[in-house]
């Protein structure tokens, strides 16, 4: 199940007062969990699953750090993306205009189907304990 609250905020061109949803911070879900429902399912010890990830991780980073997307099947893939600040012509970029690195992950068909509003599995409740908060 999925919580979201309420966040009030003005429209900046009308100022009037708008809502819009923000689903609620996620509780972890421990690793420890997933691999024992993943050992449950396969034929896998945890410490060999711990270990394989472990393993894919190295390599995950590896493979972007080398400018390489990573697919991971049907779960998605991972890229890079660089963030810098806008300058108003070629002359005026430099180096200090680079922002940073960021991951960014594209889920694939079946991970978006599987995550829609419209998948009856997908269960959304608004969480009325969290007030409505401005931003």
């Amino acid at each position: 199940m999925l919580k979201y609250s309420l966040t009030e905020h003005a429209n900046p061109i009308t100022n009037k007062t708008m809502f819009h949803a923000n689903l609620a911070p996620a509780t972890p879900f421990p690793i420890e969990t997933m691999i024992a429902n993943i050992c449950e399912k396969c034929h896998l010890r945890p410490l060999q699953l711990l270990n394989a990830l472990y393993y894919l991780e190295k390599e995950m980073i590896t493979a972007l750090r080398d400018g390489y997307s990573v697919r991971l099947g049907e779960l998605g893939s991972f890229h890079l993306r660089l963030s810098s600040v806008s300058v108003s012509s070629k002359e005026d970029f430099s180096a200090e205009s680079l922002r940073g690195l960021k991951v960014r992950f594209t889920p694939n068909t079946t991970m978006k189907k599987e995550l829609s509003l419209t998948n009856p599995k997908v269960v959304l409740v608004q969480d009325t304990a969290c007030n409505i908060r401005e931003e």
